[in-house]
């Protein structure tokens, strides 16, 4: 596959698929790491957009690390500036036992910046580590 300049374009098929959780996810279709500033360019954001993403996904990421025990870095909560660097996956593979059925169910989720003539965005995955 092509390898655009501006990120959207996948890349390769042996870079563009990772396991992660035991093979309980995976995921695919990667993009570029970009910073979050030429996302927000790329997809016409408003300067309000981003500050609210880098707020919202702040929160959550902070919340997360909480609830599962994981200390904040230097006891602080996490901040975020449109210096963030993000690389953007756009297919995710879940693999899960269903409570109704007690058998093995996959779910495939999509992202795709115009999905019905606006964003559509199903996840974040993030790094606790360093």
């Amino acid at each position: 596959m092509a390898d655009d300049s501006d990120g959207k374009e996948p890349l390769t098929d042996t870079e563009s698929v990772a396991s992660l959780g035991g093979l309980h996810f995976t995921i695919g279709s990667k993009l570029k790491l970009a910073s979050f500033k030429s996302f927000a360019l790329t997809n016409s954001l408003s300067q309000q957009e981003v500050d609210q993403f880098c707020i919202d996904l702040a929160n959550f990421i902070s919340n997360a690390l909480q609830a599962n025990g994981i200390p904040l870095p230097n006891n602080r909560w996490i901040q975020y500036t449109g210096d963030l660097e993000i690389t953007q996956f756009q297919y995710l593979k879940v693999n899960y036992e269903s409570y109704e059925t007690w058998q093995l169910v996959t779910d495939h989720l999509h992202c795709n910046p115009n999905f019905n003539c606006s964003p559509h965005y199903d996840y974040c995955i993030f790094n606790a580590g360093d």
